[in-house]
């Protein structure tokens, strides 16, 4: 079984086709992706937070946890949306919870840690 991207979007709700940050070396941002099992209808959330390296250094002037980030030297949410698709797409597993399990390494999925 495989995954795939179905879909994309800012949470900020703003156009990111035409946005561009205040200081182009200043930015963070979150992106929802829609990912569901290859040729299936449907699909689980999971977000990305990108990041510059300006923004986390302004972000906490102390050491602490990245997890479920992308540093980002430009804001360029197409290679962003390449680099998730291109981990999404190797990856292939025998159920979808094995596979939301990986993508999970490197996106929050939306049933993280749920218990039923």
């Amino acid at each position: 079984m495989k995954a795939e991207i179905k879909g994309y979007s800012r949470t900020e709700n703003e156009d990111h086709s035409s946005y561009e940050p205040g200081e182009k070396q200043v930015f963070g941002f979150t992106l929802l992706f829609e990912i569901g099992i290859k040729g299936q209808v449907g699909a689980d959330y999971f977000e990305v937070d990108v990041a510059s390296p300006g923004f986390l250094e302004h972000l906490l002037p102390q050491p602490f946890f990245l997890r479920h980030t992308v540093l980002a030297t430009d804001y360029n949410i197409p290679a962003v949306v390449t680099l998730v698709s291109q981990y999404v797409e190797a990856l292939e597993e025998e159920s979808w919870e094995a596979l939301a399990s990986k993508i999970s390494r490197v996106a929050r999925w939306e049933f993280e840690d749920y218990q039923a």
